[in-house]
């Protein structure tokens, strides 16, 4: 295995988005879009369910 297999994190989100997501220029001429996920958590045995939002930028 190489070591960038290893140092790499993989992350899945299922859930919904918040509002439409941002669009972003930056000076470099580079892109960024930014978004809020929300995210529902499993319910606990006491809990009721409960929901993350979650800021992101790509």
């Amino acid at each position: 295995m190489s070591l960038a297999v290893i140092d790499t994190n993989e992350v899945h989100l299922i859930g919904r988005l918040a509002q439409p997501p941002e669009h972003k220029t930056m000076p470099s001429g580079d892109s960024a879009v930014s978004f809020r996920l929300v995210v529902r958590r499993p319910p606990a045995a006491i809990r009721r369910q409960t929901t993350d939002a979650l800021e992101c930028t790509s």
